[in-house]
């Protein structure tokens, strides 16, 4: 066994570690990120680590010698230092937060992001300019996230508002295991919120500062709604599709959303990578039959590449136009990174570019990495990659069309499974229900999504410049098609036990469930993951159900848990 042993671990650090470097570099990063969270504050300690680790690197590469663990630890101390901005934040003393308490103050600032209107509030950050009150007038910085009861009409990115109203700090609930609302604020570089009352109370005092492409995208924003609200008479379809085409859900009702929810649908409401590809794959599809017209680029073999490097662009405005949120940030630079390995033809590992995408996101925004949708996108996508290479007929070809439709059918089920299965530990960690009918959902929903609507929504929209009475012809049918949706999400969500509440597993129980995934997935090509691995994670699952049914069923004390409710 001792054997055994010493050649699994010859095995690994020889063979493994760096046999794709990008990965062991990704995971360091990640792991210093995560004690950057939780052991915030020591900047100047963590940058002479860094720089220890730095000059250990390059002794290293001037004399030639290798080393193991100084990468990986240069890494994850670069990580540390990357997320600190966010954890632990010096601001001035004229910053907007050094008010909070004080006040009611008149302040003027820019509006940020995009406008989100839900419950008959209308949400928004503010970039702080001005705070007044009385004699009192300061310059200031920071950003503001303001609530307004009720619909604030004709303002976006970019306008310059004032509103009047007090200014207070976030405030977490002392539930346990509660939403961590001051940490997701403070992840978007908002310490500070206020609430007005009443939409007078909000001014838009002008957008004349905002750049000649905020413009044309606000244009083009607004004449896409303005589509949408003449062709579509539905009301559940076109606030579908104003969140697909523009980003905005305001359209999206609760009942519309919970039903979604059931269905294990929700993910078709917000822009992400699902969105993001078909839009890709659309213009890849409409570029490369346009160059192939060109005998030139097929004698040289460059139709592809070309068509790849020409979709980089309709991507980007795709993701401009529905608002640039941090998932459509992360789908947008996941997409880049596929589209320019094939305009460079590398022919890499796809967990290489995985792991490519994934760092570059993070190096970007340190702080996506604690966000539900970047975890949810990359461990679906991670699941979907192992798990394809566990079907059978995968690597062998078909001899007849009939066979390879029932491959194509059967591949695109397990697509939807393997993600389920992937997802399934963080959608009951976050969430706290799980759809029963999300396979079959999935595999009515996706396609009318993927494959229809966005393709016919995207072709409306290049068609609207030209000639609006066809892009509502257009439109008709996409409307057409997600009545077909709308109908399957109500036939799914209305089952009974369509959805069932859940228990909310602990950050181990979660790592026991993937460790055991990925003993299975190695059961057969490793003896070592037989005779031991699994025996212990079963014993670990065992000993954990053990602990909860004596927490649950056991005790003989009484426990009182109090709600905070504000």
């Amino acid at each position: 066994m001792a054997t055994e042993w010493r050649r699994i671990a010859r095995r690994i650090m020889k063979q493994s570690v760096y046999a794709s470097p990008l990965i062991p570099a990704l995971l360091s990063y990640m792991c210093g990120l995560c004690i950057g969270l939780y052991i915030p504050g020591v900047r100047y300690a963590g940058c002479l680590v860094a720089l220890l680790f730095f000059t250990q690197l390059v002794i290293f590469f001037r004399q030639k010698h290798g080393s193991r663990f100084v990468p990986l630890l240069f890494f994850a101390s670069l990580g540390y230092l990357a997320i600190q901005p966010w954890v632990a934040p010096s601001y001035p003393s004229n910053h907007i937060s050094n008010f909070v308490g004080k006040g009611p103050w008149h302040i003027k600032g820019t509006i940020s992001d995009l406008p989100g209107i839900s419950d008959e509030r209308t949400r928004f950050v503010v970039e702080a300019e001005t705070i007044s009150a009385a004699k009192i007038r300061r310059r200031v910085c920071g950003r503001v996230r303001l609530t307004v009861r009720g619909r604030v009409s004709g303002i976006c990115r970019g306008d310059a508002v004032a509103f009047f109203g007090r200014l207070k700090a976030p405030r977490n609930f002392k539930n346990p295991n509660g939403f961590n609302y001051e940490r997701y604020l403070s992840f978007k570089g908002i310490r500070v919120t206020s609430y007005v009352n009443d939409p007078a109370l909000v001014v838009r005092l002008g957008g004349d500062g905002i750049s000649v492409a905020s413009s044309m995208l606000r244009s083009a924003r607004n004449r896409i709604s303005e589509l949408t609200a003449s062709a579509v008479t539905d009301k559940n379809a076109r606030g579908i599709l104003q969140a697909l085409l523009v980003g905005d859900r305001g359209g999206i009702s609760p009942d519309l959303r919970e039903m979604f929810l059931r269905s294990g649908l929700a993910h078709l409401l917000a822009i992400s990578g699902l969105h993001v590809g078909m839009v890709g794959a659309f213009f890849f599809f409409l570029f490369r039959i346009a160059l192939n017209r060109s005998e030139r680029l097929l004698l040289a073999g460059v139709v592809i590449r070309w068509s790849a490097a020409l979709t980089i662009l309709p991507v980007i405005v795709y993701g401009m136009l529905v608002g640039m949120s941090p998932s459509t940030q992360r789908a947008v630079i996941m997409a880049f990174v596929f589209l320019t390995a094939v305009v460079f033809e590398k022919e890499a590992r796809q967990v290489n570019t995985l792991a490519v995408a994934a760092l570059v996101i993070l190096i970007v925004a340190p702080v996506a990495l604690f966000d539900i949708s970047f975890q949810l996108s990359f461990i679906a996508v991670l699941s979907i990659l192992f798990g394809l290479r566990l079907l059978p007929w995968s690597r062998s070809p078909s001899d007849s069309l009939w066979l390879l439709l029932s491959k194509r059918l059967a591949t695109f089920m397990a697509v939807s499974l393997f993600a389920i299965i992937g997802t399934l530990p963080l959608v009951l960690f976050y969430f706290n229900q799980v759809s029963c009918v999300g396979l079959m959902s999935n595999c009515i929903a996706v396609p009318i999504v993927g494959f229809l609507v966005i393709p016919l929504g995207m072709l409306a929209v290049l068609i609207l410049p030209v000639s609006f009475s066809v892009a509502c012809c257009v439109m008709k049918i996409t409307e057409l098609l997600l009545s077909i949706l709308l109908e399957a999400v109500s036939f799914f969500s209305s089952l009974p036990y369509a959805a069932i509440k859940t228990i909310t597993p602990s950050l181990f129980e979660i790592g026991l469930f993937y460790a055991l995934i990925a003993a299975l997935l190695n059961l057969k090509k490793s003896r070592w993951v037989r005779l031991m691995v699994i025996p212990c994670l079963m014993a670990l699952i065992l000993g954990d159900a053990l602990f909860w049914m004596h927490e649950r069923f056991w005790r003989q004390d009484l426990r009182v848990t109090m709600i905070d409710v504000g």
